[in-house]
């Protein structure tokens, strides 16, 4: 390596910090912001810093770098979600006697799909909060996040993971729930909205040390004989227990998405 392409690979790499960086290999490819962590004087590379994802060695520099999860741009909405300070549901009440308020959770146990039927979650915030009949008559919004249809599928936070709200059939529920925009009991949800849900499901999985197997459908958690078709897309139905895709595509891109791996989509 002659000197002058040696001291430009150092400049390129001094200089190479934030920003997306696209790796591709034989195993895998991965998407993410660099972070340069390290530049240190000539090291060896079993000493690496940890934290560090990969190292470059040149003849005068050793470059560590981590690569951090894609920014999801997750927009908050927690603090323009209706809120009831006079829940009347019978079910909330009978669980919750003088509660008016979702609980504090006190422990998380997975991750729990949903389709909402909806595309507006202030609209199902308004409807959850009304008091009964007009409504559902909860102190909130049921949902966590809640990942929409429209362009490039944003992903709103509509109710703090600290509440265990009431959902998955199951009273105050130990999971955290992800609302699929769309009445997914009638077709597929779009690839690029399916791509954003398994995006922030890795990004939860990973917060909050869960694995792929901590993830299940509303369905799922619902209990036998089925109650719900949610979350859609051919889930079971109360006669057909295991009828549903939605696993199967769910799970594949999600273990595409945890192992950096390219979605080749439906």
């Amino acid at each position: 390596m002659s000197s002058n392409f040696a001291t430009e690979m150092d400049d390129l790499l001094s200089d190479l910090n934030g920003g997306a960086l696209f790796i591709q290999s034989e195993h895998a490819r991965v998407k993410g912001n660099l972070l340069r962590i390290q530049a240190d004087p000539v090291v060896n590379l079993e000493e690496a810093t940890p934290g560090t994802d990969f190292s470059i060695l040149t003849p005068t520099q050793c470059y560590e770098f981590a690569v951090l999860p894609p920014d999801l741009g997750i927009i908050d909405l927690t603090e323009e979600m209706p809120y009831n300070s006079n829940p009347n549901h019978a079910a909330f009440l009978r669980y919750l006697p003088g509660y008016h308020d979702w609980p504090a959770r006190t422990k998380l146990t997975g991750l729990s799909i949903h389709h909402t039927m909806s595309h507006s979650p202030r609209n199902t915030a308004k409807y959850i909060t009304n008091p009964v009949p007009q409504g559902k008559g909860y102190p909130r919004t049921q949902y966590h996040y809640w990942v929409s249809q429209y362009t490039g599928c944003p992903i709103y936070l509509c109710l703090p993971e600290t509440y265990a709200p009431w959902h998955d059939h199951c009273g105050v529920s130990p999971n955290l729930s992800i609302g699929m925009a769309g009445s997914l009991h009638l077709s597929r949800p779009p690839e690029e909205q399916l791509w954003r849900t398994v995006q922030l499901v890795a990004h939860l999985l990973d917060k909050h040390s869960l694995s792929v197997d901590d993830v299940a459908g509303h369905n799922d958690r619902a209990g036998y004989p089925k109650t719900t078709v949610c979350p859609g897309w051919y889930a079971d139905t109360p006669t057909d227990v295991g009828s549903g895709v939605w696993k199967r595509d769910f799970c594949i891109a999600l273990q595409c998405c945890v192992d950096g791996k390219e979605w080749g989509g439906y």
